[in-house]
């Protein structure tokens, strides 16, 4: 694997399977938290040995939105809840290019009143 690779190309190689998913899902992480600062929430495993400190989740709260990304048994999960006043409305396990495009749009949309949302949604889109 390139020492180098970006969000975009972790996300395309974890999706279809290809590599050390943990390590492409830290690749991923890093690239949210760079773009998105504090609202991207890693987890982390809390177990002891082997598998201990692995990366189990990304959570992005955008509100009313909350977009989650997970990785188990090396593979890749997409969730998009609705919230509201602190409760769980619905959510939705989506395609992760369809999480990708919603996250983007709903980036954009608070990017209009926003300038973390615009700076935001511009390091994301370099990366896509």
């Amino acid at each position: 694997m390139p020492a180098e690779i970006g969000f975009t190309e972790a996300l395309s190689m974890i999706v279809a399977n290809q590599g050390d998913s943990q390590i492409l899902f830290r690749v991923i992480g890093q690239g949210l938290s760079e773009a998105l600062g504090p609202i991207a929430v890693q987890t982390y495993a809390g177990r002891i040995g082997k598998r201990a400190k692995e990366l189990e989740s990304i959570s992005i709260d955008l509100g009313a939105r909350v977009f989650t990304l997970s990785v188990k048994n090396g593979r890749l999960s997409a969730c998009i809840a609705i919230d509201s006043g602190g409760i769980r409305i619905s959510s939705e396990r989506v395609q992760v290019e369809t999480w990708v495009e919603k996250l983007r749009e709903e980036l954009a949309g608070e990017a209009a009143h926003s300038e973390a949302a615009r700076v935001a949604l511009e390091r994301l889109a370099l990366e896509g």
